[in-house]
């Protein structure tokens, strides 16, 4: 099984977007790059990144020119995940750090949670 949140399971994912028809619709002009810091545990992190929507780029390891990062603990981002917790509202409590554009993200809100959808539909293990 794939690692959740590893750059294997950032490829998975990648072509789950790749085939939503749906998401490119309402991602189209988005065109940012997203960065994911994962804290799986004191010693462990994991660090991926796509470029949306076109899902033509993703990575495995930090970059320093992104135009969004998420970064917080595995149990924020695994309830993100689940569709327990709105990224908005982990943004806003704190729960996890956000650096972008914040207005970019709210008007693409369909992209988003579509994007959050597919994340949970993409099966990987701790």
């Amino acid at each position: 099984m794939i690692k959740l949140f590893s750059y294997d399971w950032a490829c998975l994912l990648q072509s789950s977007l790749l085939e939503h028809e749906d998401y490119q619709k309402s991602a189209a002009g988005f065109d940012s790059s997203m960065q994911f810091v994962i804290h799986m545990s004191q010693d462990e992190t994991r660090t991926w990144g796509i470029n949306l929507p076109h899902c033509d780029d993703v990575w495995g390891e930090h970059k320093e020119e992104v135009d969004f990062i998420m970064e917080g603990p595995f149990e924020v981002f695994d309830r993100i995940k689940l569709g327990e917790l709105e990224p908005v509202v982990a943004i806003s409590t704190g729960q996890i750090k956000f650096k972008g554009n914040v207005l970019k993200i709210l008007k693409y809100a369909k992209a988003t949670a579509l994007f959050i959808k597919a994340m949970g539909d993409t099966p990987g293990e701790v």
